[in-house]
């Protein structure tokens, strides 16, 4: 998802200011883009909703089978 994995700005700055999964699979993109510019790092509507997908999938429990 990220080009450079845990050397990513974007993604470093993700895991320091917002710890919890839940509440960046509940965010809007515009708000984690936002959330991003304010920690003076660039994240593109497009890769927010990537970002916003993989957390909410990792959440995800599977069924049982």
């Amino acid at each position: 998802m990220f080009s450079t994995e845990l050397e990513s700005k974007a993604l470093q700055m993700l895991l320091a200011t917002l710890p919890d999964p839940a509440r960046v699979a509940a965010m809007p993109p515009a708000d984690l883009v936002r959330h991003a510019a304010e920690h003076e790092v660039r994240i593109l509507r497009p890769k927010a909703v990537q970002v916003i997908a993989a957390v909410t999938e990792a959440l995800c429990v599977p069924d049982a089978q």
